[in-house]
């Protein structure tokens, strides 16, 4: 158990965050990657027609873990750690305790783990209008409200030394795991043009389908390890007053690599449902009417020579849940357990774990319909161009609805990101609170031509201040500007 907690903790294993790419997200030449950001963009967009061929996002982080290795969580979990920390044969990690630290605050913690692939994504400028279709795949898994005291025996295991013959009384968390298949029809409009401010509304209209959303909550449960008279090395835990319940949805029945290709390509699937994203964006363009001139009776702009003093985008966004018509619930009530060392079998994924859990603890089951909230958010970006090609970007994105609910939920945070943007080369480097404001993080990105790469959180790369949490992105997008005018006449 503890290594799969680990690994769930620190080794992230496929494509994600859910609406993150904060670096790369503010600029301005990254065609339709902030769309699901702010829907206003869609309106907002200089090209006459803008492709996002494809991005790919991982990102995770936790407010209670702190890892302390020598070696950074990417050595990790590719394997490829100094052989002074591995075995005499070199095929496994030597694995000490002290490698994860825990937080000293009491507070109840979260985690979060997101994957995400958008695109294609494509849009189409049409006057004061703008549309656009795409796609989006996304994996999200977050635990929330862990007492210290269950996050303490889930990361060190009940064989820890500080944990034997220790008593947990009313510990508690909810996890909540889902795929997700995204199929976005966005619209928006300039709504108020006085040459110099604009102001932008969009919204996006997702249909949503998955394979598989599990939902795991304990709601009380004492519990205590004693040393295994078998091995003392081990540990058995005694389980008392043991109170939960699950709501597994789900066509899997254990963890393959192949379940993300299957969900991904699956038309129809086990849930369905709907979710709306809404937006608005105030502009301020000082030098507009220096790059405006009139030709043949109408107003024809060089957009691609205005630079925006500042923009402001305020949108909320995953409004909306997925529908399930058949799940298999199960709830244990006051049980007592004593689990030893092999009680459980290795980990296949969550669904296995509930079916053995189901008859390991005895407990009652029942089918039925189900609900499951996507993870509701509002989010606010200043972007300022401070001079020339230097801009200061503020973020924010706080979570709406309260995390014991069925679905997953997104972490709460804030960045300032400075960028020095230019026509084929661009830095940001964000830094900020994520982890609902409980953790530090810095990040660093680049845009060569259309191709971007980068981190909002590069602590876990290079193992900085024992870092809690770590994320990837990169992509590419082009657009097709619309005709320009043949000189940047200033209005008469």
């Amino acid at each position: 158990m503890k290594y799969i907690t680990i690994l769930f903790l620190f080794v992230q294993f496929h494509q994600g965050i859910g609406q993150h790419f904060i670096g790369a997200s503010a600029s301005t030449a990254n065609v339709n990657l902030d769309q699901w950001e702010s829907p206003a963009n869609i309106a907002e967009n200089k090209y006459a027609i803008g492709v996002n061929l494809g991005s790919v996002d991982v990102h995770f982080q936790n407010s209670y873990a702190k890892w302390a290795a020598p070696f950074g969580i990417l050595k990790f979990s590719t394997f490829s750690v100094p052989d002074k920390y591995k075995n005499a044969s070199g095929d496994k990690i030597l694995w000490y305790n002290t490698y994860i630290k825990t937080r000293s605050n009491k507070m109840n913690s979260k985690v979060y783990l997101n994957g995400e692939l958008r695109g294609p994504f494509i849009s189409f400028k049409m006057g004061k209008w703008g549309v656009g279709v795409g796609l989006r795949f996304r994996y999200l898994n977050s635990i929330s409200q862990l007492s210290p005291d269950l996050g303490e025996i889930l990361v060190r295991g009940p064989a820890f030394r500080d944990n034997i013959n220790k008593t947990f009384d009313n510990t508690s968390g909810t996890l909540n795991s889902t795929y997700i298949n995204q199929y976005t029809f966005s619209l928006g409009r300039t709504y108020i043009n006085e040459g110099d401010r604009i102001i932008k509304w969009g919204f996006n209209l997702n249909a949503l389908g998955t394979n598989q959303a599990s939902y795991y909550k304990v709601t009380a449960a004492s519990y205590k390890s004693i040393v295994n008279n078998l091995d003392p090395k081990r540990a058995d835990l005694i389980i008392d007053n043991f109170n939960a319940s699950t709501v597994i949805s789900s066509k899997y029945n254990s963890l393959d690599a192949g379940n993300f290709i299957n969900q991904m390509t699956s038309i129809p699937t086990v849930g369905q449902g709907l979710s709306a994203d809404l937006g608005i964006i105030i502009e301020s363009r000082p030098d507009y009417r220096e790059f405006t001139r009139f030709q043949n009776g109408e107003t024809i702009t060089n957009e691609k020579k205005i630079k925006y003093k500042y923009k402001l985008s305020i949108s909320l966004s995953d409004l909306g849940f997925l529908n399930f018509k058949s799940t298999s619930i199960s709830n244990y009530k006051n049980l007592n357990k004593t689990i030893k060392p092999k009680d459980y079998p290795a980990f296949n994924g969550l669904e296995d774990l509930s079916n053995f859990s189901n008859g390991f603890w005895g407990s009652t089951q029942s089918s039925g319909t189900s609900l499951v909230f996507m993870p509701a958010m509002i989010r606010t970006r200043l972007d300022y161009n401070v001079f020339n090609n230097l801009f200061i970007n503020v973020y924010s994105f706080q979570r709406i609805l309260h995390t014991e609910r069925k679905g997953p939920s997104l972490g709460s945070g804030f960045f300032i990101s400075p960028r020095l943007e230019k026509k084929n080369i661009e830095v940001t480097t964000p830094i900020g609170l994520i982890g609902d404001y409980k953790v530090f993080s810095m990040g660093l990105g680049a845009r060569f031509s259309r191709f971007f790469i980068g981190s909002d959180n590069i602590m876990g790369f290079f193992n900085l201040g024992k870092p809690g949490g770590l994320s990837f992105y990169t992509g590419l997008s082009f657009g097709i500007r619309k005709k320009e005018p043949k000189s940047p006449l200033k209005c008469p």
